[in-house]
């Protein structure tokens, strides 16, 4: 029953996405915005996801082959593919939890440490993604001094959550003991389910135990989102565009904000909602042309993510996961 309930939310903020974002507009002008796409764009582009999907993997893999060095490279790679569409395509971002799973059923890892991999993920990427934000917005891509305010408070949130699991690291028992306290007043549930996370991060934390071996992440971190960022705003142009690549940092980051927020499967509505959003009304790109711009990035998001996923299908068999 609850399953069906999230399900039905999820859905719910698609619709209300897609209603918000598609309102008033030209659909005879979102033909037109699709019309430059050429075959070269488009295979560039996918290029780039694809190129984007090996970076994230081998990042995973240097906390995962720490963690057990002998977790064959191809299970590896199927188990990253796996999550990373699971995350995309799953409601209400559950795929969160499909690499752990594989993780436990594919190696001599436990759930709590994949998970704890999976949460310095999120909080690198976090840190990271807010930086891009904050420097494009430094180099000029602020349209009011508003979202120069908007993207220094997301650094600092940022910064301090990060500050928090370094703590975590370096003293865990006191910094337990101090979340345990103060999320008392939210019941056993959310404070064992918080502090639980917490743990998973120190022992996947453990899987970077080098400075030698954080500086690959970061800078396979950084890598990654900036190749990102690019291939959004190769295509734009392609698609005749009028927007630099500062600005499609700053879009790229409001669609981050965009598909965190539980929505249905694939992120629709949420996804292309952000896009328009942040193209039309900070960039003054005409909204056909944002919205055919969200429709494509979306559409080769998805394809890209189902096509190279499915040769790994047989680890969901093989391990049972698909059953939990």
């Amino acid at each position: 029953m609850r399953k069906a309930l999230s399900l039905s939310l999820g859905l719910a903020i698609s619709a209300l996405a897609i209603v918000w974002g598609f309102r008033d507009l030209d659909w005879g002008g979102i033909q037109q915005g699709l019309a430059p796409l050429s075959w070269f764009a488009t295979g560039l582009y996918v290029l780039s996801l694809l190129a984007i999907h090996f970076l994230r993997a081998a990042r995973w893999s240097l906390m995962v082959r720490a963690l057990d060095n002998e977790v064959p490279a191809y299970p590896l790679i199927g188990m990253s593919f796996l999550g990373f569409a699971g995350v995309f395509l799953v409601p209400l971002r559950l795929g969160e939890f499909a690499r752990p799973l594989l993780l436990k059923a594919h190696s001599r890892i436990g759930f709590s440490a994949g998970l704890g991999t999976v949460a310095i993920e999120r909080a690198v990427d976090g840190l990271v993604m807010t930086g891009f934000l904050v420097g494009a917005i430094l180099l000029g891509a602020a349209p009011s001094a508003g979202m120069l305010a908007t993207g220094l408070i997301a650094l600092a949130v940022f910064v301090s959550a990060s500050l928090a699991f370094v703590a975590m690291a370096r003293w865990p028992q006191a910094s337990e003991a101090f979340w345990g306290r103060m999320l008392r007043p939210f019941g056993d549930r959310v404070r064992e389910a918080f502090l639980g996370l917490l743990r998973g991060f120190v022992e996947g934390l453990g899987s970077l135990p080098t400075h030698g071996s954080r500086l690959v992440y970061l800078g396979l971190t950084l890598s990654y989102w900036g190749l990102n960022g690019w291939g959004m705003w190769f295509l734009a142009t392609e698609m005749g565009l009028q927007v630099n690549l500062q600005a499609m940092f700053v879009t790229m980051a409001i669609l981050v904000v965009g598909i965190m927020v539980p929505a249905g499967p694939g992120a629709v509505g949420t996804f292309h909602a952000a896009i328009i959003w942040g193209l039309s009304h900070l960039y003054g790109v005409d909204k056909a042309g944002a919205a055919a711009f969200a429709l494509t990035v979306h559409g080769l998001q998805v394809i890209h993510m189902v096509v190279v996923a499915i040769p790994f299908v047989g680890l969901i068999r093989r391990s049972g996961a698909g059953d939990d």
